[in-house]
Parts: structure tokens; sequence; C-alpha cells
């Protein structure tokens, strides 16, 4: 019985220091691995999030549900990273945010959303990249998309009332604009631009300069358009756009 007690209590050791491998490995750039080997140790985690890329959750709702909070949190680190990573590379050998690549994360990421991995920083996280996702992936989005990303937007101004950034007020604007909400749009890209020039110079942040600039644009022109002027689109990513410093 005592040596039964021993084995059990090593079992659960091991599981526990390959669930901290897998965390250190989702959080320093190998998200697929730690993807991988998290459906490695459960089967069913694989079966779910096929079927969640077909668009049906059901399975994966009930395996965060019934999932040890780690394997949720992991899970979660893994899913933001491979999102993070899903660009074309950009300036600084980093992948540039990228609209059109991450859109075929959006079913796992509205599961993940509805079930908190226990990190509030990473459940932001996961709500940020699902608003900007459904707002973003296409060139014109179904009104139930813009509608969910509506709700989240509400969840995340208030987040950002009290902890802003500049990604999380270009969520805002990217999803106010989609509802046509031209001057809430426009101020959220007016923070977000004054919160990015607080950062460090360099090529990523001229780029995201161009972008939120462009989009801004974009807005102040849709509220108060001239004379029989159609409306702007939303600027989407800027894939392949030059990063010299504008003059």
């Amino acid at each position: 019985m005592g040596n039964r007690v021993m084995w059990m209590l090593l079992g659960v050791m091991i599981a526990a220091l390959v669930l901290q491998v897998l965390s250190a490995a989702a959080l320093v750039g190998a998200p697929r691995a730690a993807l991988l080997q998290l459906c490695a140790e459960d089967g069913e985690l694989g079966v779910a999030l096929a079927q969640a890329d077909r668009g049906d959750t059901t399975l994966l709702a009930t395996w965060l549900v019934r999932a040890q909070p780690l394997q949720r949190k992991l899970l979660v680190q893994a899913q933001l990273g491979l999102a993070s990573l899903a660009g074309p590379p950009g300036p600084e050998g980093r992948p540039l945010p990228d609209d059109a690549s991450t859109w075929p994360f959006r079913h796992r990421l509205r599961a993940l959303s509805a079930v908190s991995c226990g990190d509030a920083s990473l459940d932001y996280q996961v709500v940020n990249t699902l608003a900007y996702v459904l707002a973003t992936g296409q060139e014109q989005p179904g009104a139930a998309d813009v509608a969910f990303a509506g709700k989240l937007a509400d969840r995340l101004e208030r987040r950002l009332r009290a902890d802003p950034s500049h990604e999380g007020w270009d969520t805002i604007g990217c999803v106010r604009f989609r509802q046509g909400d031209w001057g809430r749009a426009k101020t959220a890209w007016a923070s977000a631009q004054e919160l990015l020039a607080k950062e460090d110079a360099g090529p990523l942040r001229t780029l995201m300069e161009g972008l939120y600039r462009a989009r801004f644009e974009a807005a102040a022109h849709n509220l108060n358009p001239p004379p029989h002027a159609a409306a702007k689109p939303l600027p989407r990513e800027l894939r392949g756009a030059s990063v010299t410093p504008a003059p």
C-alpha cells in the first residue's frame, strides 16, 4: 500500500514538472511544441481543437471546464503564442500583427474567452485578441461577429480605463469602426497614438504609428465626410510595409 502511494505521489510530481516545462516553452517562443505536447498528454484536447477549428466548440468548452487550472493556463499561453507568431516577418525579427493569419483561431479564442484560466492578464489578452480578430480578420465581417466583438469591447474598455495600452485602444477603435461609431473609434485611436508615442522608438513602432494614423484618419473622414464622398474602409494590417521612419 505504501509503495502504491509513493508511486502515485511520484507520478503527480512528474506531471507537475512536465506542466512547468510546457509553461516555459509556451512563454519563450515554442508555443506550437507546447500545444502539441498538451495534446499528446490528453488526446481529447487534440480532437476538441480540431472540432473547434471547424466551428463547433462544444468539446473544447467541455475540456476547459474539466481541465486543471494549470492546463487551461498552458493552453491559453500556447494559443496566444501561436496567434502572435502567425504574421509575416517584421523588423527586429518579430512577426508583424496580422489579422488574416489569426482569423482561423477565432473559434478556439471564443471558447477560451468563456472560461477564466486563473490569470487575469491572460484572460484580458484572450478577450483583446478575439475582439481584434473578429473586427479585422475579414474585409467585411458578419453582423454576428461585429455584435459579439462589441460586447467584448465593452469589457475591454472597463479594463483599459484602469490599465491603458495602445494595443487595447486599437482594438476598441477597430470594433467601434465596424459598428459605425466613428466618433468613439476616432477617440480610441487618439488614445492609442498617445500611448504608442511613449514606447521606445524603432522600426516596429514606426509601422504601428502609420497604421494607427491611417485608422484615425479613416474614422475622422467618416465622421465628417466631404460632400458626396464615400465612407473609407477600415485600414487593415500593413503587410510588407516599409519600415523607413516617417519624415
